[in-house]
């Protein structure tokens, strides 16, 4: 299993190559301190809109989970929010962090200019 620092990370580099559907809900419900998947599941579809903020892909052969949620990096963000968990705080700090210090170098380098 990923950890959420990781996942952010692949998800930011889908998000840059253009690839809008970048985060399995299979790999974050988890990591993101829901207890089971149905409840997040549930939580999940209640809240985003199919075909904007997710889909929902068709998975072959597959008895145990017939449909594969992808989703856009900003529903990932917003779907931590949700999860009121300890890790979902993380996730967001971690994002307001990683905000705070590309401004940071973006001021610097607008000084050096």
């Amino acid at each position: 299993m990923q950890t959420l620092t990781q996942i952010i990370e692949d998800a930011t580099d889908c998000k840059k190559s253009g690839l809008k559907y970048s985060v399995d809900f299979d790999a974050v419900w988890k990591p993101l301190g829901y207890r089971s998947r149905n409840v997040a599941a549930r939580r999940f579809l209640a809240t985003f809109i199919q075909n904007h903020d997710y889909l929902l892909r068709l998975v072959p052969d597959s008895s145990d989970r017939p449909q594969c949620i992808m989703m856009t990096f900003d529903c990932f963000i917003v779907f931590a929010a949700l999860a009121q968990t300890v890790q979902g705080r993380q996730v967001r700090q971690y994002l307001a962090d990683r905000e705070s210090a590309i401004i940071d170098d973006l001021e610097r380098a607008f000084k050096l200019s």
